[in-house]
């Protein structure tokens, strides 16, 4: 599940418990979307070493931060 704040939820056009693709310069991935009111704007959180997740196939890390676009499918 990717986390995002209220105004980015809103903004992307998407449902709570909808699919969007995360995207990085690694690779992008289907993922459910929740609103969290704890995430600043601009930020998505991804949760890591989760049942089923593959997080880390978006993760480059040479890099100190891993910029992601959420977007709809």
């Amino acid at each position: 599940v990717v986390r995002l704040p209220p105004h980015d939820f809103e903004r992307i056009g998407v449902s709570a418990g909808d699919e969007a693709r995360v995207t990085s310069a690694r690779t992008s991935m289907l993922v459910p979307v929740q609103p969290s009111d704890r995430v600043p704007r601009g930020v998505a959180l991804l949760h890591v070493n989760q049942s089923g997740g593959r997080v880390n196939a978006l993760i480059d890390a040479k890099m100190v931060v891993t910029d992601v676009r959420v977007e709809r499918p």
